[in-house]
């Protein structure tokens, strides 16, 4: 075993260029491995694990160290790798990130911490998604509500058009949720402005193949939602929630155009739900297993869809085809006794069973 630590001043970061990689393959890292660390021991957050030959890449430092490790066994011998380095200022913040785990944080230099717009770009390989959880999070709260003075967006597109959660804007002391990208493509833009200072955010990320998710927060006007694997079978005991929002007076149209679940009389193994609403408890539009005769449709701008699976049979899943472009033709008390008698009929079949 080899270790080594990279070392630059403390106002710069360090970009490892890996140049070339021989050394003997194995699935799960458990022969030949190198770990690149983002810090200045074996405990840091670790940037990229190496276990095959002809990798090629660059990574960067969010401080002044990186720890590199090497371990070989007693088995196979190879050429070995040639990594090169560099050392640079730290930017005043964002940047694009690539591989398939790291941080973001801010700020990255304390004196400058004012009046700066940040956009981090993180992207990881196709076929997989991203998947955001925060350690820390303080930023300048507004007196009002919203965030008006500092605040953190994410999104699930460069172009900054698909907000991934409702709430779109973060700030004050309340950390944000973890969150998971649609695609192999996320992006975070920081907003800060003249005012107080704040403590800032540290968030860390990594990649998780994209067939093994489900899930996620919908508002694209029109889109696809499949079950796990499809149309291969689900896996067991999963549990996955869909958020669908379209923009006030528009309904939501769903399609169901194939499903193949276990299935009883009332769907409490394998089964998905549809709410009218955005929460676990708005009320139920349907709870089914088997292909539905109708057409599901919201009252309002908004549906929730929960799949859950049980630990016996597995089938084929689902495929929905939703359509939020539809304008909203129940308004008003009328929406208001739609509900109502949902939440009723949903009472008397409680009653009766």
């Amino acid at each position: 075993m080899c270790e080594w630590v990279v070392q630059t001043n403390p106002i710069s970061v360090i970009e490892i260029n890996v140049i070339d990689v021989n050394i003997e393959y194995s699935n799960n890292c458990i022969k030949d491995s190198i770990e690149i660390m983002d810090g200045f021991d074996s405990e840091s957050q670790l940037l990229q694990k190496i276990c095959t030959s002809d990798v090629h890449m660059t990574l960067t430092s969010s401080g002044p160290n990186i720890f590199i490790r090497f371990i070989s066994d007693n088995d196979q011998t190879a050429k070995g790798f040639h990594f090169a380095f560099r050392t640079r200022k730290k930017d005043r913040c964002g940047g694009i990130l690539k591989g398939p785990s790291g941080s973001v944080s801010f700020p990255v230099d304390p004196l400058n911490r004012h009046d700066v717009d940040c956009i981090w770009l993180i992207v990881v390989d196709p076929g997989n998604i991203i998947s955001l959880t925060f350690d820390r999070f303080s930023l300048e709260a507004s007196s009002t509500d919203g965030c008006h003075y500092d605040y953190l967006s994410i999104f699930a597109d460069k172009e900054m058009k698909v907000p991934l959660t409702e709430n779109n804007r973060y700030c004050g002391g309340k950390m944000p949720p973890n969150v998971r990208s649609f695609s192999n493509i996320m992006l975070l833009r920081l907003h800060t402005d003249e005012r107080d200072e704040s403590a800032g955010f540290s968030a860390r990320y990594f990649a998780i193949p994209a067939d093994e998710t489900c899930g996620g927060y919908l508002r694209e006007p029109v889109g696809v939602i499949v079950s796990p694997n499809y149309p291969g079978r689900y896996p067991d005991s999963y549990h996955c929630v869909w958020t669908i929002v379209m923009e006030f007076g528009k309904q939501i149209h769903l399609n169901i155009t194939s499903l193949d679940m276990e299935e009883d009389v009332d769907c409490i193994s394998d089964y998905l739900e549809i709410r009218d609403g955005s929460a676990t408890d708005s009320p139920l539009i349907g709870k089914i297993c088997r292909l539905p005769e109708e057409n599901f449709i919201s009252t309002g701008n908004k549906l929730l869809l929960i799949f859950q699976s049980d630990m016996k049979y597995n089938g084929n899943g689902f495929k929905i085809i939703y359509d939020g472009t539809i304008t909203g033709t129940r308004t008003g008390i009328a929406n208001v006794l739609i509900r109502c008698f949902v939440i009723f009929i949903n009472w008397f079949h409680a009653q009766i069973h």
